[in-house]
């Protein structure tokens, strides 16, 4: 796997410096955001290869955030991280993988991977 270029966005400090480290350890660059509005202040068109953004964020929820960065950027590959699945359709969410709350390595891992392969996915752990 190549190294990418990664924003990720939560609003949850331990959450993103979690998924941040992983990122990291599998050997990508990695910027991180708070929230919405901090993610589109440092967003700039080709500067990031993949985003990850929480779902559920003040101010800004992650289905408004992902409609914004498509919009400057509509290729930008966008995975969405939530607690709440069933709320969320692919159909409706910009986002182009989804993963669900609480999610495993694993899974995380597979969601990138098969965004790098430039593969649409849903990646749920159905319970």
């Amino acid at each position: 796997m190549s190294k990418k270029r990664i924003l990720v966005i939560d609003d949850e400090t331990d959450v993103r410096h979690a998924i941040a480290m992983l990122m990291e350890f599998w050997g990508h660059e990695v910027v991180e955001a708070a929230d919405g509005p901090a993610a589109l202040k440092i967003f700039k068109p080709g500067a990031f290869d993949i985003v990850t953004t929480d779902y559920v964020m003040p101010g800004m929820n992650g289905v408004e955030v992902a409609r914004r960065l498509k919009e400057l950027q509509p290729d930008l590959p966008i995975l969405m991280i939530t607690a709440f699945p069933r709320e969320l359709s692919l159909r409706k969410n910009p986002a182009d993988a989804l993963i669900s709350k609480p999610f495993t390595i694993e899974q995380l891992h597979q969601g990138l991977v098969s965004l790098i392969q430039n593969a649409e996915v849903v990646v749920t752990d159905e319970r």
